[in-house]
């Protein structure tokens, strides 16, 4: 196991590359007008947090046409446009999750899991167990914003019910983006320091203070 947590270094670089997305925004619409690519929206997590004129990719959200890349309009937080067109009628609206999907696997001592780390891998991962299954639990990520001069990402804390788990470590990923063909592209290794167990119980992972100094994401 590593001997210490770190930010894996292929992230450090898809971070400029703009490949991750940790904005934690959804969004669901209704046809204005058909034909006319606008549709309302009701966004959560307040207004569009800064999101105004960010492209997003909806898959499955509208039929057709509106089934594809949207973009939140400059004028107006509430409103998205579509920029492959329009179709009359087109119902089934649903909702769109504005950034990526982040997962947290467990490992056991014998993971050699580091900084070099680059994608998700079931190699050494504890075995599934209560609600814990293979890849892990999906967490749920906060929008970045600023500590002082720091941006900083939070996600909620995880837990594993009815599981018997010994885990030494864990790896964060996005499960979106599949780098080098492997699993999801790895953001960082988790070291707890010791095994951490729990016997037909509930294992939790609970995330530092979202802060310049000890948010698990961090950016100066």
């Amino acid at each position: 196991m590593a001997p210490t947590q770190a930010i894996c270094n292929s992230f450090k670089t898809q971070i400029l590359q703009g490949v991750h997305n940790f904005s934690a925004i959804s969004a669901t619409a209704t046809v204005v007008g058909a034909g006319t690519g606008v549709y309302t929206v009701t966004l959560t997590g307040g207004a569009n947090n800064g999101l105004t004129g960010q492209v997003v990719v909806c898959a499955g959200f509208g039929t057709g046409a509106n089934n594809g890349t949207y973009l939140i309009t400059a004028s107006d937080a509430t409103h998205i446009t579509t920029t492959n067109g329009a179709s009359a009628n087109s119902g089934g609206m649903g909702t769109c999750t504005i950034g990526d999907t982040f997962k947290l696997a467990l490992y056991t001592s014998t993971w050699t899991g580091s900084k070099t780390t680059t994608n998700y891998d079931s190699t050494n991962e504890v075995g599934a167990s209560g609600s814990y299954s293979a890849g892990g639990g999906t967490l749920t990520s906060s929008t970045p914003v600023l500590s002082t001069d720091t941006a900083v990402c939070d996600f909620a804390d995880i837990s594993f019910t009815s599981a018997t788990i010994t885990a030494r470590g864990a790896l964060i990923y996005n499960s979106s983006k599949v780098c080098n063909a492997a699993g999801g592209a790895a953001v960082c290794v988790l070291d707890f320091g010791s095994d951490k167990t729990s016997t037909a119980g509930t294992f939790t992972i609970t995330f530092p203070t979202p802060d310049a100094s000890n948010a698990i994401v961090r950016i100066a």
